[in-house]
């Protein structure tokens, strides 16, 4: 899972740092919270982005579903920050999700004068590309085949409600399609 905010840099422009470093704080504990409350794992921040994983040490067959779960809880924490804002004359924030299943590389990269732990393969990247996609789709989430078809499996039709697919999309830097499902009946914040 790859989640961030929607025009972060142009608003960190036009912002003081120390309130950049603030804003990113409270998107980040939301955010976290969810993962976590999910079963997830955060793998790391990139600035405004998080990326999350769920199996890191123990997959499971309803870690699709976990995820799907999570991105969900993370457009209903960001409704209720929204609401909080608000309440103060703050404008609204969006958020764009990208959610992808399959196999990938848990290890050190780097080199030896600055080694990092990471998940990394085709998974990794084609989630981070499905977050970029949110953006062509003006939504919160798109979700892979993949993942509706594990959540179809383990059982949890139910968090399937209001996903539309969107069939086979291409992706930046990868040259199969992959079908795609996006959130329908939510309207992103101005």
């Amino acid at each position: 899972l790859f989640v961030d905010i929607v025009g972060f840099t142009q608003m960190a422009e036009s912002i003081e740092p120390e309130a950049v470093v603030t804003l990113l704080r409270y998107f980040h504990d939301r955010m976290t919270a969810q993962i976590f409350a999910c079963g997830g794992t955060v793998e790391k921040y990139i600035g405004d982005a998080i990326f999350a994983v769920w199996g890191l040490l123990d997959a499971s067959d309803a870690d699709a579903a976990s995820a799907l779960q999570c991105a969900t809880g993370m457009i209903s924490a960001l409704d209720g920050w929204n609401a909080e804002r608000a309440a103060v004359g703050k404008k609204n924030l969006a958020i764009g999700i990208g959610l992808h299943l399959g196999p990938a590389v848990i290890g050190d990269v780097g080199s030896e004068q600055s080694l990092s732990f990471t998940v990394i393969g085709d998974t990794v990247n084609t989630a981070s590309r499905l977050q970029a996609l949110t953006r062509n789709f003006a939504t919160p989430l798109v979700v892979s085949d993949a993942v509706v078809s594990s959540v179809k499996m383990s059982g949890a039709i139910d968090l399937l409600d209001g996903l539309r697919d969107r069939g086979d999309q291409t992706l930046r830097g990868r040259r199969g399609a992959v079908r795609v499902w996006t959130t329908t009946g939510h309207v992103p914040p101005t």
